[in-house]
C-alpha cells in the first residue's frame, strides 16, 4: 500500500479528508516486527509504521481509523509529550492508554475502538472502577490528565485493552 492507496481509505466510507493533507509529509514503512498494527514518529517528516500482517486483517474503515488515530498522535504532539523522559512513573502501556484516550474521543472512531478492543472512555472508566479507583474521570481531557489518573491507580491494564498502535517509535521523534 502506498500513499495513493491511503488516499482511497480517507475518501471512501466517509473518511476524514483533513488527514489527506498529512500524506505528502508521510513516509510509510512496513515492519512485520511491530507489535501492533501501526505506530508513528516525527522527525523531519511523519514516519508511519505499518505491520502488514496485523494491519490488513482489519476492514478498510478500521484501517482508516487506525491511520487517523496515528495522525492524531502527531497533531496532539503526543510523540513529544509522551517521550521516555516524561511520566517516568508510568509503564509504556499506561502512557499508551492515556494518549489513546485523549485521541479516540475527539476523532469519533469509537466504533472501531469498540470492535477491536481498544481503549475508550466507557471501557476505561469500568476498568478504573474494577481497580478500586473512586476519583472522577472526565471525558475529553488531555493526555496529561489521564496519565495523572493512571499514576494514582498503579495498575497496568495490559490485560484490559488491545493495542491498536505501538508508541515505542515516539523515542525516535524530534522535539
Amino acid at each position: 500500500m502506498n500513499n495513493l492507496d491511503f488516499v482511497s481509505l480517507f475518501l471512501n466510507d466517509g473518511g476524514n479528508e483533513f488527514f489527506l493533507h498529512l500524506l505528502p509529509l508521510t513516509k510509510i514503512t512496513y515492519d512485520s516486527k511491530l507489535p501492533a498494527p501501526a505506530g508513528v514518529s516525527v522527525t523531519s517528516k511523519i514516519n508511519l509504521f505499518i505491520n502488514p500482517e496485523l494491519f490488513f486483517k482489519y476492514t478498510p474503515r478500521q484501517q482508516r481509523d487506525i491511520v487517523t488515530h496515528e495522525f492524531g498522535h502527531v497533531i496532539m504532539q503526543h510523540t513529544i509529550r509522551g517521550g521516555k523522559d516524561k511520566f517516568t512513573n508510568l509503564s509504556p502501556m499506561q502512557k499508551n492508554i492515556a494518549a489513546d484516550l485523549a485521541i479516540n474521543q475527539i476523532l469519533g472512531i469509537d466504533d472501531t475502538i469498540e470492535e477491536i478492543g481498544g481503549v475508550n472512555i466507557s471501557r476505561f472508566s469500568e476498568a478504573l472502577n474494577q481497580a478500586g479507583y473512586s476519583g472522577e474521570c472526565l471525558p475529553f481531557q488531555s493526555f496529561e490528565y489521564y496519565a495523572q489518573i493512571l499514576s494514582k491507580v498503579q495498575q497496568d491494564f495490559s490485560d484490559k485493552f488491545s493495542q491498536i498502535d505501538d508508541h515505542d517509535q515516539w523515542e525516535q521523534s524530534e522535539s
